[in-house]
């Protein structure tokens, strides 16, 4: 810029003004720059650590036995149950099992005696018969078998050792039954009768309790 001699204009290139008005400036504005703060995500893998303490073993080892040791109970606790049921009067498995040992000393008393005599005449084979009567005789050797079961249970799952094996001879025994039960009947006041219809609860209670000894737990 410049002055006049008496300092009172100003050249602005294109005209003298006067010196003592202000000059107009443009100002531009300024761009607003916003920080935006970047968050760096950061994945810290930690790698995860199971300790396994003698305790915990125990643990582990005692209630994977607790199924199986509930299929034991149930089994000595049927034979305190109805085994036979007939019109209303029911006979549990512990008194099944003092009427086999009754059996046993009769027929051991009646050993003895020789007054039997063998007859010359020719019966006739009933196959619905034979089966009643099988079924009939595994029905009252239950308490006994399933009692046997029960305890040799007992010792395998005490010393850590599977009973599948012995719960599949348990099922095999209820089969066998079932399969008796089925193919035996009787005609009695004129109605065919299955062992079926004398079994109690107790029975049932025992034969399936074995189911429990499937699971590791």
């Amino acid at each position: 810029m410049q002055l006049s001699e008496d300092g009172q204009w100003m050249w602005n290139g294109t005209e003298w003004i006067p010196a003592n008005q202000p000059s107009l400036t443009v100002v531009q504005p300024q761009p607003t720059v916003v920080h935006v703060p970047v968050q760096q995500a950061t994945a810290t893998i930690s790698p995860q650590t199971t300790v396994f303490s003698p305790n915990m073993a125990v643990a582990a080892e005692s209630k994977r036995k607790v199924v199986p040791w509930i299929g034991v109970g149930l089994i000595f606790f049927s034979i305190l149950m109805p085994y036979v049921s007939v019109l209303g009067f029911s006979v549990s498995g512990l008194d099944l099992l003092g009427l086999i040992g009754e059996a046993i000393e009769a027929s051991s008393d009646l050993g003895g005696e020789s007054g039997s005599s063998v007859g010359g005449g020719e019966s006739e084979f009933d196959f619905g018969i034979t089966m009643f009567v099988v079924a009939a005789a595994m029905l009252v050797l239950s308490p006994i078998v399933y009692g046997l079961s029960a305890i040799i249970a007992s010792l395998l799952i005490a010393t850590k050792k599977s009973t599948k094996v012995l719960a599949i001879i348990h099922f095999v025994y209820f089969g066998l039954f079932l399969v008796a039960s089925v193919l035996g009947t009787v005609d009695l006041f004129e109605e065919d009768l299955s062992i079926l219809g004398f079994v109690g609860i107790g029975f049932y209670i025992g034969s399936l309790a074995p189911g429990l000894w499937f699971v590791d737990q």
